[in-house]
């Protein structure tokens, strides 16, 4: 058992667990206060808006949890990225670009003549027998019965839109089986 402090309210606690410190924080007004002050819909709009940040990054600048932002986010009605939308950031795809110079050389992990891209390359090579996976016999036949399988669907398609458009049924499109 450790003594810890609360920074806001300075009250002293015997800790025996972390979640102990957490159910403090839920009950502790000085606490509140605090988040209610900082967590404007101002502040938010700057930082996880115009400044793209994440709420991760956020939560460690200011000491608040990631979840509390998140709540705060929602109830200022501010939109959540996906993370499509996240990863897609300019600041996070330079973070990405950066990372993979420094531990590969360029700015893909699988670009061509990382380590990565060989090691891709050689298992293909081991387990199916050719140099890309997309030259496997069972490869290419998936993929041709996806696209007759998506072509058929669109000429059906086009057939109902052709027979509404006319105002009749006797319209058949001839299908390249």
């Amino acid at each position: 058992m450790k003594k810890w402090k609360c920074k806001y309210c300075n009250e002293i606690l015997i800790i025996e667990k972390k979640q102990n410190i957490s159910n403090h924080y839920l009950r502790c007004d000085d606490y509140k206060k605090y988040k209610d002050n900082i967590l404007t819909k101002e502040f938010l709009i700057e930082e996880y808006v115009k400044k793209e940040k994440s709420a991760y990054e956020i939560s460690k600048e200011i000491n608040i949890g990631v979840n509390p932002i998140l709540k705060y986010i929602d109830k200022f009605g501010i939109k959540h990225r996906s993370i499509k939308e996240a990863t897609n950031l300019d600041r996070c795809r330079t973070k990405y670009k950066k990372t993979c110079m420094n531990l590969y050389g360029a700015e893909n992990a699988l670009s061509k003549d990382t380590i990565p891209y060989k090691n891709r390359n050689k298992t293909v090579l081991d387990r199916y027998g050719v140099d890309n996976v997309r030259k496997h016999p069972d490869i290419i036949n998936d993929i041709k019965i996806k696209v007759d399988k998506w072509r058929k669907e669109k000429d059906i398609q086009r057939q109902k839109e052709i027979e509404e458009y006319l105002g009749c049924d006797f319209i058949r499109l001839k299908f390249n089986d």
